[in-house]
């Protein structure tokens, strides 16, 4: 059950990537030779925010803010900028890296403070 949610998840996260990605353009209307694409990395990024998510203890399921998500990319993408180029990957390390400093832990811990405030 567990393994069909996490695919389920995955795949609906795959489309929403693919989606934002499918506004830009294409390998062959790049001026210059294309080099990494961040679709390649949605299950790596995925699994960083689930590992986060799990070794934090945090309630509910895994729900990734827009907030994290976005700094979590741009962490990777300010790294790799010197090294992309066709065959380029990050390491899954960096995605780990790259998800501890994008505040989504504590984001969930300061939302999980403000819902029981409220209550």
């Amino acid at each position: 059950m567990a393994d069909d949610v996490f695919g389920c998840r995955v795949l609906m996260f795959r489309a929403a990537l693919s989606s934002a990605c499918a506004r830009l353009p294409h390998d062959d209307e790049l001026p210059r030779p294309a080099g990494y694409r961040l679709i390649k990395d949605a299950d790596a990024l995925w699994c960083a925010f689930e590992t986060a998510h799990h070794k934090a203890n945090l309630p509910d399921q895994l729900e990734i803010p827009m907030e994290p998500f976005a700094r979590a990319v741009e962490i990777v993408l300010k790294d790799s900028e010197l090294r992309d180029d066709r065959g380029y990957t990050p390491e899954v390390v960096l995605w780990d890296h790259a998800v501890r400093h994008s505040a989504y832990v504590q984001s969930r811990h300061a939302m999980g403070r403000v819902l029981a405030a409220a209550a």
